[in-house]
């Protein structure tokens, strides 16, 4: 079919851009910090200078989990969703693209889905290494190997969502990383801590329900409710990304983006 080998044309594209680009760079020397942060800890453990509650696991239940899932998707979703139309925007090449014989539909998909495989493996490198450090010990248990799949099945659902909704957010607002890290830091953040079920009007409610138990001593991840069920998550999860990415290609197909990028507006 024709749209199909147009989107695999679309994704070769963009996906060498998005791997090439600066920001790509920068945010997965920036998804490296844990490494090293863990690397120092190690250190301190094998030459038992570490006090007795400061260690690799501490840091991985404590740290790392609460960075991954409560900044990094969050964050590198933002810059990349949003960047999948604004860019575009921005260098005024929408109308080149817009040109072509590949319908505009085809082009914001294939446009996400590079996004999303970039994002995806800044996103769980890192992460992939600090838990195998951590849990080295653990290789031969099974439920290492659960908990690492639920953990890349999270991120992964994690992403979708929040991709989708940031390029819902990158074609509606002019501003849209403004907006995006309101969302993030100001809505997500607070709402999980009001009475009642709020806590389930929040994605990274969902999130943190597909994650494997934690202490509730960290309070990040902490539920003020009961976790939802595995398949109502997934459900949910699926179901935002599904609703954001078709209002988006309806509204990228609708909107008039030529005449903002032509008088600066």
């Amino acid at each position: 079919m024709k749209w199909k080998h147009d989107l695999q044309i679309v994704f070769s594209m963009f996906f060498k851009l998005a791997a090439k680009a600066k920001r790509t760079r920068y945010l997965f020397l920036f998804s490296l910090l844990p490494v090293l942060t863990l690397v120092i800890l190690k250190i301190y453990e094998f030459s038992r200078l570490h006090s007795q509650t400061v260690s690799s696991n501490y840091f991985f239940i404590y740290g790392s989990l609460t960075i991954q899932f409560q900044f990094f998707v969050p964050i590198f979703a933002l810059f990349f969703g949003t960047s999948i139309v604004t860019d575009e925007v921005e260098n005024r090449t929408l109308i080149f693209l817009t040109t072509t014989p590949v319908s505009k539909a085809t082009i914001l998909l294939g446009k996400f889905l590079s996004v999303s495989v970039i994002t995806a493996a800044i996103t769980l490198f890192g992460f992939l290494i600090t838990y195998f450090i951590v849990f080295f010990s653990q290789l031969g248990t099974p439920q290492m190997w659960v908990n690492i799949l639920r953990y890349l099945f999270a991120t992964i659902l994690a992403l979708l969502a929040y991709l989708s909704v940031f390029t819902l957010m990158g074609i509606l607002m002019r501003k849209p990383v403004i907006f995006g890290l309101i969302f993030i830091f100001g809505y997500e953040r607070v709402v999980q801590f009001f009475p009642g079920s709020t806590q389930k009007l929040t994605i990274f409610h969902y999130v943190k329900s597909l994650l494997p138990s934690f202490p509730e001593s960290n309070q990040m991840l902490a539920f003020n409710i009961p976790p939802s069920s595995f398949a109502l998550s997934i459900a949910t999860l699926l179901g935002i990304s599904i609703i954001a990415l078709i209002l988006s290609v309806w509204l990228f197909r609708k909107k008039e983006f030529i005449a903002a990028t032509g008088d600066g507006s």
